[in-house]
């Protein structure tokens, strides 16, 4: 058992494999601070639906156009 957790490469807690591989860039099992960094602002960029450089409530609400 402690042979396949060498194995393993180290995840963030919560992260499933899927996307360690996603996030895992240049391939090589383990995650940089760049590879993290890069990840966590793509999807801050995505969550901040206005752009304002802050998340808050109003990112998360969808308002129609009429």
């Amino acid at each position: 058992m402690e042979k396949l957790r060498e194995m393993r490469p180290a995840m963030l807690p919560g992260m499933r494999p899927k996307a360690f591989k996603r996030v895992d860039t240049d391939k090589n099992g383990s995650l940089s601070l760049a590879e993290v960094t890069a990840r966590a602002d793509e999807m801050f960029k995505r969550r901040d639906t206005n752009a304002d450089g802050i998340i808050d409530a109003s990112d998360f609400t969808k308002t129609k156009k009429i």
